[in-house]
């Protein structure tokens, strides 16, 4: 199961950079400007918005399983489509449809896991299955400092790559069990015995678990979410995502770019800073994976952002090749260390007949608060330069996770059932 999801994780995070390291060689063959740059971008990431409010009401409806497996098609589907496109709108349109995929996919992943998984290392497993999957992104990076500098059309073959994810879909059929959770909340108590009879060959009754008639809608949802008792909790996990998801991700799709264009750079310097930094990504989750259960969860995923911003000041102070190389290499450590750290927080932080969909809402509101953060990038860099740009990605961090320290609650060792018996 783990493997499998490591798996849909490693083509997920080799898209990553994908657009990215395509950008300098479409600035110069077919024109592309920095605002076009970054409305791909947005659109990018306002199709993670409306991926992940449906992939989220999907789950609810059709299961973990299946909604994973479409999720899967889509992202694949749509980066076949970015590889053969010919004109910049079907580029930009192919990417909202791939950002629809790709946050479905991990909003559907990471609240599978925890429902999968055991609570004394719930934590530390979601980092090391993330972390298994983001090696892909490296090796992303190493594919594209090979391939992009051999001609105007080679930056095409990232995309179709990264399309071999469509083989994922038929191995999730035949693989995944449906998660045991869902189905006692749906009231198929019976399915759910015999899928841990099938995962583990105990013989279980479930029937006082049942919860038949869970509301699941979306209005449902928020109206549970900011109910008393949840209120305070989805405000700091709204906050968190802000700063660690949409903080960490802000200048992604720029860096190639931005690197030749501010920092002087060439393209070849440029695409091997980010092949050598990206490794900082698995790192990062390995390490993650041994602070995850501590602390209550918050305090290691406090620590780990705020070293992330402090990385970010220093790329702005140093602009020299060694000092970005292991500046942005921290900020991929501890960048996605802390992220892999609050999928986990997020994922347990509700009851399971509204996780999905509070997942998905909270997960959508990032990427749509992402989308539009993404256009202050051209003008911040105009006006404030290099070291300006960098001030403030530091800032959108370090403000919410200040906040996470003060209000979240702790959930490391704790059961989903002991977690939500009372919020707060």
């Amino acid at each position: 199961m783990l493997f499998l999801a490591a798996m849909c994780y490693m083509f997920n995070d080799m898209d990553t950079g994908t657009f990215s390291y395509a950008a300098p060689v479409l600035v110069k063959t077919w024109g592309l400007t920095l605002d076009q740059v970054a409305q791909v971008s947005s659109l990018s990431y306002l199709g993670m918005f409306v991926g992940a409010i449906v992939g989220g009401f999907i789950a609810d409806k059709l299961g973990r399983k299946r909604t994973l497996m479409l999720s899967v098609a889509v992202f694949s589907t749509a980066t076949l489509c970015a590889a053969m496109a010919m004109s910049f709108p079907v580029l930009a349109a192919t990417r909202f449809f791939n950002g629809f995929g790709v946050i479905s996919m991990d909003v559907i992943a990471m609240v599978y896991i925890s429902e999968m998984l055991p609570a004394e290392n719930r934590g530390r497993f979601l980092a090391l299955a993330v972390a298994s999957g983001t090696v892909g992104i490296p090796i992303g990076a190493a594919f594209a400092r090979w391939v992009v500098p051999m001609g105007p059309e080679s930056w095409r073959w990232l995309f179709y790559v990264g399309a071999a994810s469509i083989v994922l879909v038929p191995l999730c059929y035949f693989i995944y069990e449906e998660s045991p959770r869902w189905l006692v909340s749906k009231g198929r108590v019976k399915d759910a015995e015999a899928v841990i009879y099938r995962m583990t060959g105990r013989v279980v009754d479930l029937s006082g678990a049942s919860v038949p008639g869970a509301r699941t809608s979306y209005l449902a949802a928020l109206k549970f979410m900011f109910s008393g008792i949840y209120l305070k909790r989805t405000i700091v996990l709204l906050l968190a995502a802000d700063g660690i998801v949409a903080g960490g991700t802000l200048l992604v799709g720029f860096y190639p770019t931005i690197l030749q264009e501010f920092a002087g750079f060439d393209l070849t310097l440029a695409l091997s800073i980010m092949a050598i930094s990206w490794w900082g990504v698995p790192i990062g989750d390995v390490t993650a994976s041994f602070f995850s259960d501590t602390g209550g969860r918050k305090t290691p995923l406090a620590v780990f952002a705020l070293v992330m911003a402090a990385a970010f000041v220093i790329s702005g102070l140093f602009v020299t090749p060694v000092v970005i190389v292991l500046s942005v290499f921290l900020s991929r450590i501890f960048g996605h260390g802390s992220a892999s750290m609050y999928y986990a927080y997020l994922s347990e932080s509700y009851p399971t007949h509204v996780r999905s969909n509070a997942v998905g809402l909270i997960s959508a509101q990032s990427r749509i608060v992402s989308s539009l953060a993404v256009y202050l990038v051209p003008p911040v860099l105009a006006s404030a330069g290099w070291l300006g740009i960098h001030v403030m990605n530091a800032a959108i961090v370090v403000v919410p996770v200040i906040v996470v320290l003060a209000l979240g609650p702790r959930t490391s060792r704790r059961t989903l059932e002991e977690i939500n018996a009372v919020a707060g």
